[in-house]
């Protein structure tokens, strides 16, 4: 994240917009969804504005981080190995429909999704709403020839 805004002669002020204030990583696809976001935000924060000093450069930039911080964190968290508590959510998707939905809609609003599995206590929140109980992963078990190989006391000659 780069400071929100620059201070220009004369008293004006330029506010950053889109990776030109957060830099979202295009593994999910948000940095334009969030560029116009914010672009939105501060459309909105100059139709209710009075003044455009310094301080409404510090407003608009907290209302436009609340929205774009938490978008680009779930992103950048898809670049690492999943933490327990994703993988549990993501277990759980698998094997409930109300649970896969809210994963889903996580792509759709991922500053929601963020506010969830950034923790692991409001993950498991989560899960408990939908009565999931944790069990262990079951091992693969070889099927087919592999299967009969390990079984025999002789190697396959074939």
């Amino acid at each position: 994240m780069r400071r929100g805004y620059v201070g220009l002669s004369g008293g004006r002020f330029a506010i950053a917009l889109g990776d030109a204030h957060v830099v979202i990583d295009p593994v999910t696809g948000q940095g334009a969804n969030t560029a116009s976001h914010s672009a939105w935000v501060l459309g909105e924060a100059i139709l209710d504005g009075e003044t455009f000093d310094e301080s409404f450069c510090q407003r608009a930039e907290q209302q436009i981080c609340s929205y774009a911080l938490p978008v680009s964190a779930a992103a950048n968290a898809r670049l690492s190995p999943p933490q327990p508590h994703a993988v549990e959510l993501l277990r759980a998707a698998g094997q409930r429909q109300a649970i896969a939905n809210i994963y889903a809609d996580g792509f759709n609003h991922p500053d929601r999704f963020w506010a969830i599995v950034s923790s692991a206590e409001r993950t498991a929140a989560l899960l408990r709403e939908f009565d999931w109980q944790s069990t262990p992963a079951p091992m693969p078990q070889p099927t087919g020839a592999l299967n009969a190989r390990q079984d025999s006391p002789h190697p396959s000659t074939s």
